[in-house]
């Protein structure tokens, strides 16, 4: 049973992400007895102040689901998760007595809650990120061990698979040549959407890592370009370079492309 919390008489569903707890912009509203609506457009409205990973963070409908109840089956966009920082920033224009009420309630009874682990509780943030990424990799190795039984009596699909997808990528300057070979081979062997696989891929490297792949992206061109390089060299920047730079990044996107490569051999043998 999931726990949670009330707060001026509205109740907020207790959400831990990257080891720290968040709320979305409906449970904002309510706890501050504003319309909806109020939060997101504030956080619209000075969305350039905010750093995803830090203030908030940004999950697909079904991770939402997947982790929390609370979400309709009919919704489908993202869903914004609000750091503690994130919420205090929301809320500076909210100056009524209640307002002030209810930001102290929020953040010592939610936001700085003890956890029900009091060691894990006193490690900084970022410690607390870190651990949450280990334990989310450990859980990823489970599974992918549980859909290996799955399909392991079809020796014959597991043999082609694992010569074509599953071989070690490189770990050398050829990093992002050989990802973006066993991406092409997913693409073609499992007859996937090349574009909208790709969006996936980083849509759950950013979720798994906390990170904002565009924004990095985005970084690394404006130097490029301050540099001298040229148009063709800056499109020649993806976001898979990004991720060839980052050892921590290019460990969890490995574990994405082998997790995903035995959900589809799983169903295509089920």
């Amino acid at each position: 049973m999931q726990e949670l919390t009330t707060i001026n008489n509205a109740e907020i569903l207790v959400k831990e992400f990257s080891g720290q707890r968040v709320v979305t912009f409906k449970e904002i509203d309510a706890v501050h007895g504003r319309p909806d609506g109020t939060a997101s457009r504030n956080f619209r409205s000075n969305r350039d102040h905010f750093i995803e990973g830090e203030d908030y963070f940004k999950i697909c409908a079904d991770e939402f689901r997947r982790r929390w109840d609370g979400l309709p089956q009919r919704a489908t966009e993202d869903v914004t998760l609000i750091t503690e920082s994130g919420y205090l920033m929301l809320v500076k224009s909210f100056t009524d007595d209640l307002a002030w009420k209810v930001q102290r309630e929020l953040v010592k009874g939610y936001f700085r809650a003890k956890s029900s682990d009091p060691q894990f509780s006193t490690l900084s943030p970022q410690l607390q990120a870190l651990i949450n990424i280990e334990m989310r990799q450990h859980e990823q190795e489970r599974q992918m061990n549980e859909l290996a039984l799955k399909v392991q009596h079809n020796s014959d699909t597991m043999d082609k698979v694992t010569a074509a997808y599953v071989a070690p990528i490189s770990s050398g300057d050829n990093w992002q040549e050989s990802a973006t070979h066993t991406i092409n081979a997913l693409v073609e062997h499992f007859s996937l959407n090349h574009q909208m696989f790709r969006r996936e891929l980083y849509e759950e490297l950013e979720r798994e890592s906390g990170c904002d792949l565009q924004q990095r992206l985005t970084r690394l061109k404006n130097r490029m370009k301050a540099a001298g390089a040229t148009v063709t060299q800056c499109r020649a920047v993806t976001k898979l370079t990004i991720i060839s730079q980052d050892k921590k990044l290019r460990s969890i996107f490995i574990g994405i492309l082998r997790r995903r490569t035995l959900e589809f051999t799983a169903a295509e043998t089920a």
